[in-house]
């Protein structure tokens, strides 16, 4: 059990296996993005999320930040 206001451990493996499984849309959405700009070749342009992609990252970031302090301020069991 992990105490109130204490990340142990186990609860950085448990947040970071949820990030990354929470990872593939954003990264699915990102890499179809990028292949869908490319027409003749890559350019470093290409690489430029849109709007709309960069919203999904900011979600993502701001979901995991806020996993990240829901684990921080309650116990856990395990």
């Amino acid at each position: 059990m992990s105490p109130n206001f204490d990340l142990l451990k186990e609860d950085m493996k448990s947040w970071g296996k949820t990030a990354l499984l929470f990872l593939a849309p954003v990264a699915i959405l990102y890499i179809t993005f990028v292949l869908t700009n490319c027409e003749d070749g890559f350019t470093w342009s290409d690489f430029i999320p849109s709007i709309f992609v960069q919203g999904a990252i900011v979600v993502y970031f701001l979901n995991e930040f806020l996993a990240l302090i829901k684990k921080f301020v309650e116990s856990n069991k395990y």
